[in-house]
């Protein structure tokens, strides 16, 4: 290709914050990347397919690893053992007390600690020496076997390295085992040691027991020394008397106090009354009202000489009347009679002054002694109130000591019977032992260790472990994008579709760039028409006219997409314009070898219009090759008259796609993304890593272009690929369908056309020519 020739003025590029060539509005998009999401099960499902085979093989390998070296270890080194179990006797409750605990509970803390005892010292040591007087035990058992290491410390650490005691759960057993490589020595080793155990538990039991027997006689004889104390106590409380006659006399005191009770009250009111009959006495007299009571004038009508002198006096008061009518007031008979009536009165007068006061005296007297009387009473019956109570008081006193030193005689009594019964039970129990031999050790027939049902499954859950272990492992190291999950849940940018690997379709493409003008019914045609479908539905078409397609990396299928999608927009009846914007490495011009050498290229620097040096490929598809390469390309890519151009091509067809240079290897795609409506970001399945999608979108959102979404192209179909079911479901409905051609349809809305397509002519019947052959027309 020809070289451009460099101009004296090399276009400027646009200067920053002026206005792109389209007026819509872009919305704003984030820089901060997207955080990433947690795996699925679906992940989980998809990483354990596409490594079924690793983890098959890890699986085989370790199964027969497990199975192959179980056989060798049985082969060369097996591991015996042998077990002697022994009962435990369980606890008497009558001759134990538990503290609270169950039998249960205190059988547990039995057993484990004759587990704790059958590995001491002591044991052990009475086992590697034990004669013949301990339960007929063969002497020198131990001596003879390989644990015996010479002396007894040694022989003694050996043991409880190697010994294994442990209790059997819910049963009252216990068990001692013994793990080696001979089978004729285990036995011995085993039963010298129960038997050890027996004989240490045995002696240490009956010490323990006959210490507690001691301890309950001395309780015993404490108990009844305090009975008797407590009798002798009763008995000098009591006296002569018994308990029942104390009750009588309590009787007798109480239904007297009773008495006393209720003349004490009496008495309480007779001397209230008395005294205040005295107080109103003495007001009476300090008021001269007595003169005048009862008692005064029935004393003064009892006494004779009173009485003669009132009737002395009425008679001479007749007398004076009887005179004074017949003589006259002024007789000397009338006046000598007043002269007598005034002397018996004045004496009368004297008489009755003395017996008023002589009655008064007495009155007074009498009410005083009656006072006193009651006084003296009131104090004899409380006194004798007193007394009584301090009697029932002391006899209360006393009935209660005899009740409570009673009780405390009779509780005593129990606890010495309760310990009588003790001391018989211990009596019997010394007689019995508390473990026994249930079952000796003997010659084990087979090894025990390894075993096919532990090493066979420990070889399944490490191959399984490992194998999954080094798929997850590979898938995340593997940073590469496989799916559109990986998009998603990494990155934030939309999918528009996905096309699939050329090596996984039934129909032989010869250049997947021109799969829509060939093979477009194949399930990538299928799948370009979804991104076309995804892209015009993603927005209004006015918003979309001038489409900018790159990718990170070279060999992402920059140009296969976008010719593909133009040739889908365009079978859409739009009519679309494909340019070549990559100035360093351009591809339609080998594509379309009858397109004008000149191109993009040569319009920005002048040398003709741009539209002179379209080649149109089909009615509604027309190409733009870049033209001569420039030495200056992002220069060129960015000036004003690049605005210039997309303008008038967006005014001249509907659609304006530009195939540009990979975004991470030149700058030319973002100073271009500036300059169009949208951009395609196009990723290699298996190939393009989320850090470099991530720094390719980073680079458009920071010039502020708008990313319209991305293509994952090379999705692997088969063998587990992503997309199998929709391969398998795709192809068996094609075989459904009538062979016949079908006609055209009408476009819908949504693909805007002014008239029906015209025939295919030029290249792309070239193109159909040299595509088309008999195994191809067989499958179409």
């Amino acid at each position: 290709m020809t070289t451009l020739p460099t101009h004296e003025h090399t276009p400027s590029i646009v200067a920053a914050g002026k206005a792109p060539l389209s007026t819509i509005h872009r919305p704003m998009q984030s820089n901060a990347p997207m955080g990433k999401a947690g795996m699925t099960g679906r992940d989980v499902m998809r990483i354990f397919r596409k490594h079924l085979w690793l983890i098959i093989i890890l699986l085989t390998v370790f199964v027969i690893a497990s199975v192959g070296g179980t056989k060798l270890w049985l082969d060369y080194s097996p591991t015996y053992s042998s077990t002697v179990r022994l009962s435990v006797a369980p606890p008497q409750t009558d001759v134990l007390r538990l503290g609270g605990r169950t039998i249960a509970a205190e059988l547990d803390i039995r057993k484990q600690s004759y587990v704790n005892v059958a590995k001491v010292e002591a044991v052990l040591a009475r086992a590697i020496e034990q004669d013949k007087n301990d339960r007929g035990a063969r002497l020198d058992r131990i001596q003879k076997t390989s644990y015996y290491t010479g002396d007894l410390n040694g022989t003694v650490t050996l043991l409880q390295e190697k010994l294994s005691v442990s209790s059997i759960r819910d049963t009252t057993l216990i068990a001692i085992s013994l793990s080696g490589p001979d089978p004729m020595e285990l036995p011995e080793v085993v039963n010298a040691v129960a038997d050890a155990l027996v004989v240490q538990l045995s002696l240490q039991s009956k010490k323990d027991r006959t210490k507690q027997m001691d301890s309950l006689t001395a309780q015993l004889d404490e108990t009844t020394g305090t009975i008797e104390a407590r009798q002798k106590a009763i008995d000098q409380i009591r006296g002569a008397s018994e308990v029942p006659l104390m009750e009588e006399r309590r009787n007798i005191i109480q239904m007297t106090l009773q008495s006393l009770t209720s003349e004490l009250t009496q008495l309480r009111l007779l001397k209230a009354q008395a005294e205040a009959a005295l107080d109103a006495l003495t007001k009476q007299q300090a008021d001269g009202a007595l003169a005048g009571s009862l008692e005064v004038l029935q004393a003064l009508d009892q006494d004779p000489t009173y009485r003669s002198l009132v009737v002395t006096a009425k008679n001479i008061e007749i007398e004076i009347d009887s005179l004074s009518e017949r003589l006259g007031e002024g007789h000397r008979k009338v006046t000598a009679a007043r002269a007598r009536l005034r002397t018996i009165e004045e004496k009368r007068k004297v008489m009755e002054a003395e017996l008023v006061k002589k009655q008064v005296t007495a009155m007074m007297q009498q009410q005083q002694s009656q006072v006193t009387a009651v006084s003296e009473r009131l104090l004899a019956v409380g006194n004798q109130y007193n007394e009584e109570s301090q009697r029932l008081r002391d006899l209360g006193t006393s009935l209660s000591k005899i009740r409570a030193l009673d009780s405390e005689i009779q509780r005593l009594q129990d606890t010495a019977a309760e310990i009588k019964a003790a001391i018989m039970q211990f009596r019997i129990a010394m007689r019995g032992e508390p473990i026994s031999v249930l079952a000796l050790g003997e010659i084990p027939e087979k090894p025990s260790w390894p075993t096919y049902y532990v090493m066979v499954p420990l070889g399944v859950f490490l191959g399984l472990g490992l194998g999954l272990g080094l798929a997850f492992l590979m898938e995340m190291m593997d940073t590469s994008i496989k799916s559109p999950a990986d998009i998603s849940a990494r990155i934030d940018l939309p999918l528009l579709g996905m096309v699939p690997h050329a090596d996984d379709m039934d129909e032989e493409v010869d250049d997947m760039r021109m799969l829509m003008l060939t093979n477009s019914d194949s399930l990538a045609g299928e799948a370009y028409r979804q991104i076309r479908t995804c892209l015009l539905f993603s927005g209004p078409a006015s918003q979309r006219r001038s489409l900018m397609v790159t990718s990170p990396s070279p060999g992402d299928g920059r140009t296969a997409i976008t010719m593909n999608l133009a040739a889908s927009i365009a079978q859409g009846g739009r009519k679309v314009l494909v340019v070549d914007a990559n100035f360093r490495q351009p591809s339609l011009s080998g594509l379309f070898p009858k397109a004008s050498v000149n191109g993009l290229s040569s319009a920005l620097v002048g040398q003709g219009r741009w539209e002179d040096n379209v080649h149109q490929v089909d009615g509604n598809l027309s190409v733009m090759t870049a033209g001569p390469l420039p030495p200056n390309p992002a220069e060129l890519l960015g000036s004003e008259q690049m605005r210039t151009i997309i303008g008038e091509m967006t005014a001249k067809y509907d659609q304006v796609i530009f195939d540009a240079a990979p975004a991470l290897v030149v700058t030319d795609p973002s100073v271009l993304s500036t300059m169009v409506d949208g951009v395609i970001i196009v990723v290699r399945a298996g190939t393009s890593t989320h850090g470099i999608l991530q720094r390719t979108r980073d680079i458009f959102l920071r010039v502020g272009a708008h990313v319209v979404g991305s293509v994952l192209n090379g999705v692997r179909i088969t063998a587990g690929g992503y997309l199998k079911r929709t391969y398998n479901t795709f192809y068996e409905y094609q075989g459904q369908q009538l062979p016949a051609p079908v006609a055209p349809r009408a476009p819908q809305a949504a693909f805007p056309t002014d008239s029906e397509p015209p025939a295919l002519g030029g290249d792309l019947a070239a193109l159909q020519e040299q595509a088309s052959n008999p195994k191809d027309q067989d499958e179409s």
